[in-house]
């Protein structure tokens, strides 16, 4: 039984009517002494290397362009403070990045494209206004953020930095003796902070809506900073509870109260610590999160597929098999072109893999293996476009001196069809999402074939006989049971054909 269960599990992928194939290669190799800080893409085949200076001292800003044809642009200075500022964090905004630098006069927000930087000012220390800040977001033209005023309470802060207007949405009054804050669409939340393990005490939460009218309740739980959105009420954070343990996992605003769905978490006096880190979307609402592990036996990471079904609901998915099990350890994920981009290293080469998650299918490389040129590596880290790969490897010389090279690689992606001659049928379904029943079609079908319907486990759980008009299902195993809402397959056992089906709740 085991056995057929992987069986059935390897044909998912190749439910398709076509044969992602794709190609490795190495295209050019950079090497330069030019200390990022940061790395973005300017193009498909550009990307910019940004440098500030740890010290806060005459801060400046610098940039260095690197080509996959092989060539560098000079560095460059796109941006001088004027004075001392300490860089704090980077915001996406709209296809730029916003660099903020806080400095002991006021607040500088950067929004950087290429080597294009605009430049805004907030300064510290006016009558009405704050006099230093924390915990930034920004939500359309304006960054949300919390600091004091002159009278040291904790206030709620907006600055409409191309207006130049910062207001005050909320003065705390002292309710909180730390606070943090985290943003859900529109809507800031303010939470007590437990600063001490041992306090028992309901900390204060205070809700607003997008209009910024508060409500103040009371919770046993202190959110921390929200990160990755899901959607405008679902974010991941971390939170204290009273049971002494900090937990991540999915909060969810419903309304005016917060639910949360702890995924990991960790006591105080745990010797190890875990967490996941949600990073980028692909098609279909399934999401790419890193899951970290590192205690007295050492630090482990992988890589998992979240489906975001709606509000409040992000669930395990499992429709792509072998994820972390092939062929080494993963190093890196990203995503060229929509689909999933994996890198391994084991002992031997750095191994490439390609996934399409609409049709959970991996890619047939003709060349999937890179070996760099340094036999011993001090630090590697990859950057991607959707056609290259830039893998930044650090390694030393004789002298023990930090040798820095860049690599192009090309990944090269195509779609062929598996039989020109005899294409597979098409599949059409209606409608899709479904409850009760389901309607399936097929166009140009050369003569009628029985469709097999599987769960994301591989299990056949249905077998339509033909019709006229094509096929229906009832939402029934061959039991006549329900089946539980989620995702199904139909296939054509005689082809490639399939097509994915979504039950809902009756």
């Amino acid at each position: 039984m085991k056995t057929c269960l992987i069986v059935l599990l390897c044909l998912v992928p190749y439910l398709l009517s076509a044969v992602l194939v794709a190609n490795l290669s190495e295209r050019s190799c950079i090497q330069t002494d030019f200390d990022s800080r940061l790395i973005l893409a300017e193009n498909d085949s550009t990307f910019c290397l940004y440098h500030w200076n740890y010290s806060p001292n005459d801060q400046q800003l610098s940039l260095k362009r690197l080509h996959a044809n092989g060539t560098q642009d000079d560095e460059m200075i796109i941006y001088d403070f004027g004075g001392s500022y300490q860089h704090e964090l980077d915001l996406y905004v709209s296809g730029s990045v916003m660099m903020i630098f806080e400095g002991t006069v006021g607040l500088a927000c950067l929004k950087v494209n290429g080597e294009t930087v605009q430049a805004y000012h907030l300064p510290w220390g006016t009558q009405d206004g704050p006099q230093t800040g924390y915990m930034y977001y920004n939500i359309g033209n304006s960054l949300l953020f919390l600091g004091p005023n002159v009278d040291y309470d904790y206030c709620l802060w907006q600055w409409n930095y191309e207006t130049g207007v910062c207001s005050l949405i909320y003065n705390s009054l002292g309710l909180f003796g730390d606070v943090h804050l985290s943003v859900f669409g529109n809507r800031p939340v303010l939470s007590g902070y437990r600063t001490s393990h041992n306090q028992w005490d309901p900390m204060p939460v205070v809700i607003f809506d997008e209009d910024f009218n508060p409500v103040i309740q009371y919770s046993d739980k202190s959110l921390g900073r929200s990160g990755y959105q899901f959607d405008e009420q679902t974010c991941y954070a971390d939170w204290y509870q009273q049971a002494d343990s900090n937990n991540n996992g999915i909060v969810y605003l419903h309304e005016n109260t917060l639910e949360y769905f702890t995924w990991a978490g960790t006591g105080s006096m745990d010797p190890w610590t875990e967490g996941y880190y949600p990073m980028f979307k692909l098609p279909n609402n399934i999401h790419a999160v890193k899951y970290g592990h590192g205690g007295m036996s050492g630090a482990h990471t992988s890589y998992h597929l979240y489906e975001h079904l709606g509000p409040g609901n992000v669930v395990p998915y499992n429709a792509l098999p072998n994820l972390n099990t092939y062929p080494d350890t993963l190093r890196f994920v990203g995503k060229m072109h929509n689909r999933l981009l994996t890198i391994g290293k084991g002992s031997g080469p750095y191994i490439f893999r390609l996934a399409d998650i609409q049709t959970s299918q991996w890619a047939e490389f003709s060349q999937n293996q890179w070996t760099p040129q340094e036999e011993v590596v001090r630090s590697a880290n990859a950057y991607n476009t959707d056609d290259y790969v830039l893998y930044k490897i650090q390694s030393w010389d004789m002298e023990e001196n930090i040798i820095q090279r860049f690599y192009f690689l090309k990944v090269e992606q195509s779609v062929s069809n598996d039989d020109p001659i005899n294409p597979p049928v098409v599949l059409n379904a209606y409608p899709n999402p479904f409850k009760d029943r389901i309607r399936i079609s097929t166009k140009d079908s050369p003569q009628p074939q029985p469709l097999d319907i599987y769960n994301l486990r591989g299990q056949k759980v249905k077998s339509l006989a033909p019709a006229a008009d094509g096929y229906e299902w009832d939402g029934r195993d061959e039991q006549g049971k329900p089946v539980s809402a989620g995702i199904y397959f139909a296939r054509n056992p005689h082809s490639k054909s399939a097509i994915k089906l979504v039950k809902l709740q009756p």
